[in-house]
């Protein structure tokens, strides 16, 4: 039974109504199964209601997609109110402040309002072919989303009949012809942000395309070499907030494979390719913006190399796999060789081209642009200056021109020192120029209303009631859909809009902008704000405790990377539900984090299960419980038995053989001759020496890469050590090259001495030590 009581005062009349219906349930028990009242009030007890407020406000309420996606047969009344309340605030109705209230008891309490987009589809297939359509559909977004950057737009701008991207022949070319076959099996393209990686790879795989080719102007008039054989890239993958699980699905639908779910290991696509004879390219874009460290953009990408990528690329010569990958230049020491790598900041940087490109901005982006029409020589000088400027970007080019053409009047005077001086050479300076510029005294709103989005996760933050709290919540600032509204008409070329299960999401532009955005904030409060505003819109069930399955798809993806920097993940793990129901990727990677020993026992039992867990969805919970009984985490299981959880089968007792909870660093690709440990920066640090040529840092405490691999050896290394100079950590190492090497140990990079070999023969140990006060390093070898 669901009452609606739409009057002046009704939360008066609703509390006797659902204080009445306490009997009336109980009643209706011996007749009924799963009986249920709920009562919506329209007003509060103390508030009048305007006429039509609260109608209006539900019936454009259940038509949000935000509310329920495919999946849902009932549209949940929670979030249902919440929105209710969110429209009436924003239609600015006779009424101050109107809202409405839910009240319930019974059972099922959700069950009322039945969801229009509710497709049966997802709930009579079985799981695989579900995860494989997920996937398929994941690609095609994918896809769909790099065609503005093939453009060369950028992805505020939605006009079909606009092509800005231009030149890049020669990075191009080399592309097309590894495309064709030649060289390694791996290609990267990198280079600094906002170099074009994202937009050379899209247009790679739009010329590769014939159905989508078609539609680029002019491309008869490409050098040929420059266009791929058709076919020839199999599919488009960002690596966007993607964990090593949701990669390893990724590539295992492009590969062919039915059960993607079932690929846990770079070494299981391995096996399955071994089988196959036709080969399959990829192209995986933004691995640098993969899911990370929080905030640690060095090691945002760190876990997709280690774990499936430099796997991949050392099998690559045995199996028909070929990599086209998009990368900051950081991680390619750590995909390993052989790779053969296009660098957009040398010998492939293009100024001609990118001043082609800031010509075009200034007088095709923006029809009102006061660039248009002007005498050549006045705008070739405002060309070369923002070029000039701009160095190797597109990024700060783009941000710079379209900031100059949304102006109302063209610059006095392009050759103005001052004013050339002036122009930003950093994307998170072009952005702050241009808000300051344009805006004025408003450009802090602008801030304000952006930040939520530099700490977004996976493919974007969500708006729906969690956007604008946010904004309220880390600035202080009010904020409603009219607020937002406004930032998209006035900076909303710096938003995306993105979908996330089948709902909208939104993210920066470009990851490069969060730094002007979080610039002197602390990391920690804020994410753990962000926590607080998730948790208090996951649905309840009858008995109090949060019913994850019904959670927001961002909420479920996302809480748990935004509570580890806040250091709240031991609370969450404290919820059953919350492990069960939950995607696995995003938990796996930040459960280093736990403090307690009750949390890390509990991380420990998730670990042992989450494989098993995948395998066998209907048997989560029991497959939590047994791995819980076994890694000696007795309050996990038992919590599991109290959760109401279904547990088709149960385990009160397990005596195994115990191994003590630990983590085995697989990372390197061949044999580990030495470790040591060390302090860096305050943090208890292992260096790892191998035969594969490279030392690795490790933090002591988390197990998580400590920056990137070493790479300067030119055979085994052998030892390692650590030592202290002038207050910076050091790490010492010799090889099978002859070579003792020192580097930085904060920051990964060699530190100058003397060159060639330090031993006619191999260096079989290092040691730091002082002698007469003086830092020494001593070496011993054949």
């Amino acid at each position: 039974l669901l009452v609606i009581l739409d009057t002046c005062y009704a939360g008066a009349g609703g509390g006797s109504l659902a204080a009445g219906a306490v009997g009336f349930v109980n009643r209706l028990r011996r007749t009924a199964s799963g009986p249920a009242v709920a009562v919506i009030v329209g007003a509060r007890d103390y508030q009048q209601a305007g006429v039509g407020t609260f109608t209006q406000a539900l019936a454009r309420a259940v038509r949000e997609r935000a509310l329920a996606g495919n999946e849902v047969r009932h549209i949940p009344l929670d979030p249902l109110v919440t929105q209710i309340n969110a429209e009436m605030a924003a239609s600015g109705g006779a009424v101050a402040d109107q809202a409405a209230r839910l009240l319930f008891v019974g059972e099922r309490a959700a069950e009322f309002f039945p969801n229009r987009r509710y497709d049966e589809w997802y709930s009579t297939i079985d799981v695989r072919t579900r995860d494989l359509r997920l996937q398929r559909d994941a690609r095609q977004r994918d896809r769909e989303a790099a065609g503005l950057s093939a453009q060369g737009l950028a992805d505020f701008v939605e006009r079909d009949d606009l092509w800005l991207f231009t030149g890049r022949h020669a990075a191009l070319r080399q592309a097309t012809a590894w495309l064709a076959g030649a060289g390694p099996s791996t290609m990267v393209i990198t280079g600094d942000p906002g170099s074009g990686k994202s937009a050379l790879l899209a247009r790679l795989d739009m010329l590769a395309d014939p159905a989508r080719s078609a539609r680029i102007p002019n491309i008869h008039s490409l050098p040929p070499d420059t266009i791929p054989t058709p076919g020839s890239i199999t599919r488009f993958v960002h690596a966007r907030g993607l964990t090593p699980l949701g990669l390893l699905a990724a590539l295992a639908e492009a590969c062919g494979v039915d059960d993607v779910a079932a690929v846990d290991t770079a070494g299981g696509l391995v096996s399955y390719l071994r089988d196959r004879d036709e080969a399959v390219t990829v192209v995986i874009d933004g691995l640098d913006e993969a899911a990370g460290e929080p905030g640690d953009t060095q090691a945002a990408g760190l876990a997709l190399v280690d774990t499936v990528l430099a796997p991949l690329v050392k099998a690559a010569t045995r199996v028909p796999l070929r990599l086209l990958i998009g990368t900051r230049s950081h991680l390619i020491g750590a995909l390993g060789a052989p790779l053969d790598v296009v660098h957009l900041d040398r010998r492939y940087a293009d100024r001609p081209s990118l001043r082609r490109y800031v010509r075009s901005c200034l007088t095709e982006l923006v029809e009102s642009s006061p660039y248009r029409g002007l005498r050549p020589a006045y705008l070739d000088a405002v060309v070369d200056a923002i070029a000039e400027a701009a160095g190797d970007s597109f990024l700060v080019a783009l941000i710079t021109a379209r900031s100059l053409a949304l102006r109302d009047d063209p610059v006095a005077d392009p050759y103005d020192a001052g004013w050339r001086t002036s122009l930003p050479r950093e994307a998170a300076e072009a952005m702050r120029q241009d808000l300051d510029g344009r805006l004025g005294a408003a450009a802090d709103r602008a801030r304000d209303l952006l930040l939520p989005l530099a700490y977004a996760q996976t493919t974007g933050l969500p708006w729906e009631d969690v956007w604008p709290t946010l904004v309220t919540r880390l600035t202080g600032r009010r904020c409603g859909n009219r607020d937002l509204d406004w930032l998209i008409e006035h900076a909303g070329y710096y938003v995306v809009e993105t979908r996330l299960n089948r709902g909208s999401a939104y993210r920066l532009y470009h990851a490069a902008l969060g730094a002007h955005l979080r610039t002197g904030r602390d990391a920690g409060p804020d994410h753990g704000a962000i926590v607080d505003v998730l948790l208090d819109r996951v649905p309840r069930l009858p008995d109090g405790t949060r019913d994850w399955a019904r959670a927001h798809p961002y909420t479920a993806a996302a809480v748990a990377g935004h509570a580890a920097p806040a250091d709240r993940l031991d609370e969450l793990l404290a919820e059953p539900r919350l492990l069960t129901e939950t995607p696995p990727g995003p938990l796996l990677a930040v459960l280093h984090h736990v403090r307690t020993p009750r949390a890390r026992a509990t991380a420990d039992a998730y670990r042992r299960a989450a494989g098993r867990m995948q395998a066998h969805p209907a048997e989560k919970a029991a497959y939590l419980q047994l791995a819980a009984r076994s890694a000696r985490a007795p309050h996990l299981a038992d919590d599991i038995s109290a959760s109401g959880l279904p547990l088709p089968w149960a385990t009160h007792w397990a005596s195994l053989r115990q191994h003590p909870p630990h983590q085995t660093l697989t990372w390197h690709r061949d044999w580990v001759t030495a470790v040591a440990i060390g302090e860096v920066t305050g943090r208890s640090v292992i260096a790892s020496a191998s035969a594969d040529r490279t030392v690795r840092l490790w933090d002591l405490t988390t197990g998580r890469p400590f920056g990137p691999p070493l790479a300067e050896h030119t055979d085994w290394v052998t030892t390692v050590a650590f030592g202290q100079v002038d207050d910076r950590a050091i790490v010492i190492s010799g090889g099978n090259d002859g070579t003792v090497r020192r580097w930085d140990a904060v920051t990964g990079r060699p530190l100058p001495g003397p060159g060639g070999r330090s031993h006619p023969g191999e260096v079989r140990s290092v040691a730091f030590g002082r002698l007469d006060g003086r830092p020494v390093v001593v070496s011993g070898g054949e």
